[in-house]
């Protein structure tokens, strides 16, 4: 009898060990954890180690809260160089903050691999101090780290964010939904700054994200390819202070300012994108942005409705206030077609516009103005009103147009003049086809902003004379050369 008590009881026991079985497991040493911080602090585990999730078995609700995490709490750390990976996948495997967690997955060690989860709901808790530190999936001051295949969403700050990262790889993870939060923090599904540099950033998708779909800042040599960023609050690729990056075969539509747009970027690359559907401009570059190359690239239906100076602009560079140009910049071989205005380049120098295709850039209508004198007090401009689209628009020293195919756009071809360093002189027009540019309409006026008590107003303003389209028009701009220029029906 009694031994068979003992027996039943043997039973028994491993039937309730199968059912709770442990959910984490260290692959090198066999050990097994209710959580994936457990099998991380576990001190049997060392740097290499694999640790796996079980994804059926998995309860994130087991994670004790790994924090602090500067001035608040992550909800787990990876501080070991470790690769932790789900068994199942992110659609299976869960990592829930809760918003009571500023950071869900925080990375602070050297080669780690996080792979298979879906991260969900980073937020400042109630009563806690905001930090700059709060998202996803957050790496900070680490080298060769890779993340890929996760699920990131619902998360304040940002999706996944790499802080004086080297040599990281972020691929194939789909980042959605990610708000500003408090503070000043970013709503950004994926985030690379604090001089980091050597990020590649593949395949991923960034969608649906209340600022910008990916963002770099004060970042070099990164690559960012074959992503796709659509219907982000603001910008689909935002570049600010970048330095050699890459920015090659994306996918950028429908976001809600514009889809690629460099900032005080230098050497920076656009190659191949397809840039669909973006509001104000599909490429731009803002002031000081230095001997990038902007190529072979696809724009189209760029455009915003409503009043305002430059709206629907394929391709856009410009500079910035007094004496702030954007110099030896290359747009070369872009297809830029059916957007409200096709390339406008104003405010540059030394820049090349060359064996670009300009087509039926037709719906615009705003206003551009050339900078003729500025103080902390005053603006003056020559502003071109613009109606029904148009082309080709330059404006400042040493420029060139060449080889450029300008067909069915408001108007084909304008060269326009300021004063000082935004002088249109040196330029050089040849060897473009310009034909069927007939629909459009420039007004030019006299403008003058004065500075009143905290804001700015238009204290001047004299019509001066309207020209129709049109297929070349040079304006205020000297030593403007033209040669072997092929005009057909303007």
């Amino acid at each position: 009898m009694g031994a068979r008590i003992l027996l039943s009881v043997s039973i028994l026991v491993g039937i309730c060990s199968a059912g709770f079985a442990a959910p984490v497991t260290n692959l090198n040493t066999g050990e097994t954890f209710n959580s994936i911080q457990a099998a991380i602090d576990d001190p049997d585990t060392c740097n290499g180690d694999v640790i796996e999730v079980n994804s059926s078995e998995y309860d994130c609700a087991n994670e004790p809260g790994a924090g602090p995490w500067g001035d608040g709490e992550a909800m787990i750390v990876i501080h070991k160089s470790l690769t932790v990976q789900s068994t199942e996948g992110p659609r299976h495997t869960v990592i829930d903050a809760k918003e009571n967690y500023i950071v869900v997955v925080g990375i602070t060690a050297d080669n780690v691999v996080l792979s298979g989860f879906q991260i969900l709901n980073a937020a400042t808790p109630t009563g806690a101090t905001q930090i700059r530190k709060i998202g996803g999936i957050v790496v900070d001051h680490v080298s060769n780290v890779k993340i890929h295949d996760n699920i990131v969403n619902s998360c304040q700050g940002f999706g996944i964010e790499l802080s004086g990262a080297v040599n990281c790889e972020v691929s194939n993870n789909d980042v959605s939904d990610i708000t500003v939060g408090s503070h000043w923090v970013q709503g950004v599904g994926i985030s690379v700054s604090e001089g980091s540099s050597g990020v590649t950033i593949v395949g991923n998708s960034s969608t649906f994200n209340e600022r910008h779909g990916i963002d770099t800042s004060n970042a070099s040599g990164d690559c960012i390819t074959g992503n796709t960023c659509s219907n982000n609050g603001q910008v689909g690729i935002n570049i600010w202070e970048g330095v050699d990056e890459l920015i090659q075969g994306n996918t950028v539509d429908n976001n809600g300012e514009g889809g690629i747009d460099l900032n005080y970027a230098v050497g920076c690359e656009v190659w191949d994108n397809i840039l669909e559907g973006n509001a104000l401009y599909g490429i731009r570059l803002a002031p000081n942005c230095k001997n990038n190359v902007i190529g072979n690239n696809e724009v189209y239906n760029t455009y915003s409705s409503g009043e305002g100076w430059v709206r629907g602009v394929g391709i856009y560079s410009a500079g910035g206030a007094c004496g702030e140009l954007n110099d030896n910049n290359t747009f070369s071989n872009n297809y830029v077609h059916d957007n409200a205005f096709g390339i406008m380049v104003t405010e540059a120098s030394s820049c090349d516009i060359t064996g670009n295709t300009v087509e039926d850039n037709n719906t615009a209508d705003f206003g551009i103005g050339v900078v003729l004198a500025c103080s902390d007090t005053e603006w003056w401009y020559l502003t071109a009103h613009i109606s029904n689209g148009g082309g080709i628009y330059v404006n400042g020293p040493d420029n060139t147009v060449i080889d450029n195919t300008v067909t069915g756009n408001g108007f084909g071809i304008m060269v326009h003049g300021g004063g000082g360093v935004y002088a249109s002189t040196g330029n050089v027009v040849s060897n473009n086809t310009v034909s069927n540019n007939t629909t459009g309409s420039i007004s030019i006026s006299l403008s003058k902003y004065e500075r009143v008590d905290d804001h700015w107003e238009n204290t001047v303003f004299e019509p001066l004379f309207n020209v129709g389209a049109f297929g070349l028009f040079l304006f205020n701009c000297s030593t403007t050369r033209t040669s072997n220029n092929t005009y057909i029906g303007k």
